[in-house]
C-alpha cells in the first residue's frame, strides 16, 4: 500500500492532482486499473483507501479543476489550429469532431486536401511527463486508424519544440506508427504547406 501511496503522492506533485484512470494505466510507476480492481474495487476505492477524500473524477473539485483548466485551454488551442486549417484549406473542407469509420473514435478535424485527407488531433501537456502520458492515451485511441490518412497529433505546449519532441521519440519504446506525426505548433504550421488546398469552387 506505501508503494501506491508514493505513486500517486508522485503524480500528484508531478500535475497538481490525482490521475484518471486512463493516466493511471499510462503510468509506469503505478499498476493498472485492472490491477487496482481486482485488489481494491476500482480506482475510486483505492483512492478512499489511501485517504483522498474527493475521490471521485465525475463529480468533485478535481473534475472541476480539470475541466476548467484544461476545458478554456483546449478550446483555445484547438479554435486557434482550426483558424489556421480554415485559413489554408477553405471552411468547406475542415470538419470538426468527425467519427472515424463504424468507430464512435473522433478527431479533432478532418481535412479534405488535393492531395487525399488528413486528420488532426490537439492535446496539452505541462511537462514532459504529461506529453508522454497523453501521448501514450492517444497511441491507444488510435491503434486502428486507418494508415492511408495521415494523423497529425499536435501538441500545444510552447515549451516543447519539434526538436525536443524527436528527440523524446527516438527514445520512446513504443513507437509511433508511419503514418502519424507528433508535432509542436511550429512543425503543425509547415506541415500544412505539404497539403495542397482545393480550388474553389470545385
Amino acid at each position: 500500500m506505501a508503494h501506491l501511496d508514493d505513486g500517486f503522492k508522485r503524480f500528484m506533485r508531478e500535475h497538481g492532482r490525482l490521475p484518471d484512470w486512463k493516466e493511471v494505466n499510462a503510468c509506469s510507476y503505478l499498476p493498472s486499473t485492472r490491477q487496482i480492481q481486482d485488489r481494491f474495487g476500482g480506482l475510486t476505492g483505492l483512492k478512499k483507501k489511501l485517504g483522498y477524500a474527493d475521490v471521485s473524477f465525475g463529480t468533485g473539485t478535481h473534475r472541476s479543476a480539470i475541466a476548467s483548466r484544461t476545458g478554456s485551454r483546449g478550446l483555445e488551442h484547438e479554435l486557434r489550429i482550426e483558424g489556421k486549417l480554415i485559413e489554408r484549406f477553405g471552411e468547406v473542407f475542415v470538419h470538426g469532431e468527425k467519427r472515424i469509420g463504424a468507430t464512435r473514435k473522433r478527431v479533432d478535424f478532418f481535412v479534405f486536401t488535393a492531395d487525399g485527407p488528413f486528420a488532426v488531433d490537439v492535446f496539452d501537456s505541462d511537462d514532459i511527463h504529461s506529453f508522454i502520458v497523453h501521448l501514450n492515451i492517444k497511441l491507444r485511441r488510435y491503434e486502428d486508424f486507418p494508415s492511408e490518412v495521415p494523423l497529425l497529433l499536435v501538441c500545444m505546449n510552447q515549451a516543447l519544440s519539434d526538436d525536443r519532441i524527436e528527440a523524446i521519440l527516438a527514445a520512446k519504446e513504443r513507437k509511433v506508427p508511419e503514418s502519424f506525426r507528433v508535432l509542436a505548433y511550429a512543425g503543425f504550421l509547415k506541415s500544412l504547406h505539404e497539403f495542397r488546398p482545393h480550388k474553389w469552387p470545385m
